[in-house]
């Protein structure tokens, strides 16, 4: 898991990666979580095959990759409840339907879900303190 990681990490600082490789990098976590479901790492691979499917969105603008997102962070959310990455999984969500999206409904009922199960959680404070100002956030790499 360490390799997919460090692959991930060169990725991110590398601008002219390719789109395929993106893809790769993507089916390496999937493969990771689908394998090993109760992996202590299962979480995070399955939180970084959610914010992959983002990255590809806003690279081909094709909304099926967005769809994808949100389905992994739900799926994040749900099967891994008492895991870090499913907080960051609900931070996630709630960005992507208020700024990408533009429903601002969907984001609040999230932000209420969110508040009941983690009402301590570093995401939730962030939300709080961007509640003002939530101008253009990099779902990818805010509040890392």
């Amino acid at each position: 898991f360490s390799q997919v990681e460090d692959k991930y990490a060169k990725l991110l600082k590398d601008k002219s990666a390719k789109f395929k490789e993106w893809v790769e990098l993507l089916n390496d976590y999937r493969r990771f979580y689908l394998l090993y479901p109760s992996s202590p790492v299962a979480s995070r691979a399955l939180l970084r095959t959610a914010e992959l499917y983002y990255r590809l969105f806003s690279i081909s603008k094709k909304r099926d990759y967005l769809k994808k997102s949100i389905e992994k962070y739900l799926d994040l959310i749900h099967s891994y409840p008492e895991s870090e990455e499913a907080e960051e999984g609900y931070y996630r969500l709630i960005l992507i339907y208020k700024k990408v999206l533009k429903d601002g409904a969907k984001a609040k009922e999230l932000l209420e879900e969110f508040k009941n199960h983690y009402p301590h959680s570093k995401w939730l404070l962030t939300l709080e303190g961007k509640k003002k100002k939530l101008s253009s956030p990099s779902l990818i790499n805010s509040a890392r």
